[in-house]
């Protein structure tokens, strides 16, 4: 079996499992803020970046279903914690909205991720591999976006980080998003 065979072999299984790890992680995260909203704080990071790990690879290997999932979980602790601090919610006062909300996330996110893992577990490799390379003016946007995102957070405090940040956030998706989806055209040229 040649390198490549094995690549994808690996690949496949690695984010089998990753995409496992992140439904079911986010289906126990929604039950347990059912019962304690502050267990988010906990539970918001580990499912994040099993999100963030599976979108690189999907990106990587050219598997939009998987680049979706993994960019779905981080999205999801973003915009809990976006609509906390802007509508300055107590636990008490988040305990149902957030919970409601992280509980459908999770159902939707079982059927996400079963489809996402029967799209890792074709070996085929989906396309050629893909590098990250940045241009000059993608670097100089991302120096835009990072000029932007600290002097939100000089001039307007901790309110401006928190805008700042969402807005770098939504950025990065939108940049990986529309990037994946050129490559994909180019492809099928």
């Amino acid at each position: 079996m040649a390198w490549g065979g094995i690549g994808r072999i690996v690949f496949a299984r690695i984010v089998s499992w990753l995409i496992a790890i992140q439904a079911l992680g986010a289906l126990a995260a929604a039950l347990v803020a059912i019962a304690d909203i502050e267990s988010i704080v906990l539970s918001g990071g580990p499912v994040s970046v099993a999100g963030l790990l599976i979108a690189a690879i999907s990106f990587r290997r050219n598997r939009p279903a998987g680049l979706h999932l993994g960019l779905a979980a981080p999205t999801m602790a973003v915009f809990c914690f976006l609509i906390i601090y802007f509508l300055q919610w107590s636990p008490s006062t988040a305990q149902v909205p957030i919970s409601m909300l992280l509980a459908a996330f999770a159902l939707i996110h079982l059927f996400a991720g079963y489809l996402a893992f029967q799209e890792s577990r074709r070996a085929d490799g989906g396309g050629r591999k893909r590098r990250l390379q940045f241009s000059i003016a993608s670097l100089l946007g991302l120096m835009v976006i990072v000029s932007v995102f600290f002097s939100l957070s000089k001039t307007a405090g901790e309110l401006g980080a928190v805008i700042g940040g969402g807005v770098a956030y939504a950025t990065f998706v939108v940049y990986f998003q529309r990037r994946f989806y050129k490559h994909r055209a180019e492809k099928d040229e």
